[in-house]
């Protein structure tokens, strides 16, 4: 156990730094600059009967260019024929003035097993006379709803008592871990601030009868630092004292069906983030709650 909040030093964010520009000579886009491109660079869709999806694309022009794009769907962890099948079996796009967007339709095809999330794309294979825009390739991620934790996943509204700014809500979100069974991964799990505008995952524990989760203290986010530091999470007591030992209990509310419909933290713990070595980006202090969307 540490006292960390009394004597943390506030991270400093950094000033913006503005390019010059001229107004006087506007950057002008014209036919020349013509793009297509898909409207997202992911997406997901959950595994169930008779689920659709459909995938915008772009071409972006001034007068509405005549054009027709093809595209190629690649096999990832996903298979064609066997997790999702094309419905735009021609393959190819066509664009005009008055269908500047078109989409890419596809039907889920459940397995009634569980496979973990499993993914496939969908990427350009000729962009005629226009170029291909930044978002080039589409990943589309199937979600496994056989998974044995799925009632668990999914957004939650969080409810709470920041250090700084007093009651407060938030968004969080549940996922899987693809090679653990028993875990989740919590996105937002605290939402930070402090001028830290990136979320953070953590990961808990889930009991066998997923009626409680565990949260270790003292994991770092993975994938996410802040100037090669690392973006830590800890306990906190009502005394303001901080543990980078020990774990979180929670408790997983269910309805009579079994739908899970929100969570009670232990009372006697908040949730604690800092950057390693620079300070703290948020306090939350016991007495959380969360609300399944």
């Amino acid at each position: 156990m540490k006292n960390i909040i009394k004597y943390a030093i506030a991270l400093v964010a950094a000033g913006a730094v503005m390019a010059s520009c001229d107004i006087n000579k506007p950057d002008i886009f014209d036919d020349a600059d013509a793009f297509v491109a898909f409207d997202e660079g992911s997406m997901s869709i959950t595994e169930a009967d008779g689920a659709s999806l459909k995938i915008p694309v772009t071409l972006a022009s001034v007068a509405g260019i005549e054009e027709s794009v093809s595209f190629k769907v690649v096999d990832g962890t996903a298979v064609a024929g066997t997790n999702f099948e094309l419905l735009t079996v021609s393959g190819v796009l066509n664009f005009d003035a008055e269908n500047r967007t078109q989409y890419i339709e596809f039907e889920i095809l459940p397995d009634g097993k569980f496979t973990g999330d499993i993914t496939f794309s969908v990427e350009f294979a000729n962009t005629g006379s226009v170029q291909a825009g930044a978002e080039n390739k589409c990943t589309v991620t199937i979600l496994d709803t056989d998974h044995p934790l799925a009632a668990l996943f999914g957004t939650y509204t969080f409810s709470g008592t920041d250090y700084d700014t007093g009651p407060t809500t938030w968004t969080a979100t549940f996922r899987s871990d693809p090679d653990d069974e028993n875990r989740v991964w919590i996105l937002n799990l605290p939402a930070l601030y402090n001028g830290f505008d990136t979320a953070c995952e953590y990961y808990a524990t889930v009991d066998d009868a997923m009626t409680t989760l565990t949260i270790p203290f003292g994991q770092a986010a993975p994938d996410v630092q802040y100037q090669g530091a690392d973006i830590i999470l800890y306990g906190l007591d009502s005394q303001l004292d901080v543990y980078d030992e020990g774990s979180l209990t929670v408790t997983i509310n269910k309805d009579q069906a079994g739908n899970v419909t929100g969570l009670t933290f232990d009372p006697n713990y908040g949730l604690y983030c800092e950057i390693d070595g620079f300070g703290y980006l948020t306090a939350i202090l016991p007495g959380i709650t969360a609300t399944k969307d």
